[in-house]
């Protein structure tokens, strides 16, 4: 039997989406192990999704394709080929996307597709229209207009037309990674869902750490980093921070007032075991590796995927959320992370959550892999 070959794609900006390319660096490494050719360009050779030019908010997951660039035919095309050519030079078996609609959609009807992410990012597929979510505004994209604008791209390139927009991420069989309590569409999907993949040392770890965690990636504003680590410096408890490029009188001032500042990431295991408390800005990932640990959580969210998690988490009972967009004074913020790390019901419920069950994705996912590749 030949050996059998997969190319993995993200679109994810490498600053903003480092989960995405953790993932898919964990999947390849996984195949690889059993046998499979592990293709994955470069990303600075790949097409990113378009950057985002508005803060209107996202009512529907419709408003986040378009803000990926699906509204746009013309650059449509341009990330499409640039896939084409990547497919036509290697001539995959499968094709697995992480966050990356254009490659999907470039190798539709030509390379059988396996789709991994979120819940957020993989709506069910059947869907239509895609509904409004819970929290973040009234929907303001015309779907039935975005859905055509992308079938005529489709057409263009001599691919079928999709029957729905919730399919455009979907690809030939999507594979959703998210615990069900962090899943905007529990209870709408027809497919099983998958826990997340968790590195070693994380699953019930977070029970004994002492310190507030703080992270923020570089793809948040400055101005809400400087006010994350305003706020630390205000705290008494022991502190570690992950806020990177800093303004040096900033980064100054947080050392002096006693907190570790990285400027790279820590392992998750580390984090579960130092952690009382972990502030972060919605992520899914790291509150969704959190959750699996039993460490309590504070969100200070900022938009509609992240606001989403903020308020899985609040109303689970392990954490809580502020928003930090409105930018809201640094007192206060310190304020809510003190008593989020003193709080003893969400203690309690982070331990409880911790002590589920927890499934390794990967072997359901290299058997979706070989079967659609069969």
């Amino acid at each position: 039997m030949s050996q059998r070959s997969v190319l993995l794609g993200t679109e994810a900006w490498p600053n903003a989406g480092r989960g995405h390319h953790a993932r898919l660096a964990t999947v390849g490494d996984a195949l690889r192990a059993r046998g499979w050719q592990v293709i994955q360009p470069p990303a600075d050779s790949t097409p990113r999704l378009a950057p985002r030019t508005d803060r209107l908010g996202d009512g529907s997951f419709a408003e986040t394709m378009a803000g990926f660039g699906l509204d746009d035919t013309e650059g449509m095309k341009a990330r499409m080929e640039g896939w084409m050519l990547h497919l036509g030079a290697a001539l995959p078996d499968l094709v697995i996307a992480d966050l990356s609609p254009h490659l999907v959609l470039a190798a539709r009807d030509r390379f059988p597709v396996l789709t991994v992410g979120n819940g957020f990012f993989l709506p069910p597929p059947g869907l239509s229209p895609l509904p409004a979510l819970p929290g973040l505004g009234a929907p303001r994209i015309d779907q039935d207009r975005l859905l055509a604008g992308i079938n005529t791209v489709l057409d263009d390139f001599g691919r079928p037309a999709l029957s729905r927009l919730s399919e455009v991420m979907s690809g030939d069989r999507p594979m959703v990674m998210v615990p069900e309590p962090l899943d905007p569409y529990r209870g709408q999907r027809a497919i099983p869902r998958h826990d997340v993949i968790l590195p070693p040392g994380v699953h019930g770890r977070g029970t004994g750490g002492s310190a507030i965690f703080a992270y923020a990636s570089g793809s948040t504003p400055m101005a809400q980093r400087v006010h994350i680590a305003e706020a630390m410096t205000l705290l008494s408890q022991p502190r570690i921070a992950v806020l990177p490029d800093l303004p040096a009188q900033v980064a100054g001032r947080l050392h002096d007032s006693g907190t570790r500042l990285i400027q790279h990431n820590l392992p998750l295991a580390d984090i579960a075991a130092q952690a009382r408390l972990v502030v972060h800005t919605g992520s899914l990932g790291l509150a969704a590796a959190m959750l699996h640990a039993g460490v309590p959580q504070l969100a200070l969210h900022t938009d509609g995927e992240k606001s989403l998690t903020a308020a899985a988490l609040a109303e689970i009972g392990v954490g809580k959320q502020m928003r930090l967009d409105t930018m809201p004074p640094v007192p206060e913020v310190a304020e809510a992370i003190r008593k989020a790390s003193m709080d003893r019901s969400m203690q309690a419920a982070a331990a409880a959550q911790a002590c589920a069950p927890w499934t390794d994705p990967i072997p359901a996912l290299v058997a979706a892999a070989e079967d659609l590749a069969a």
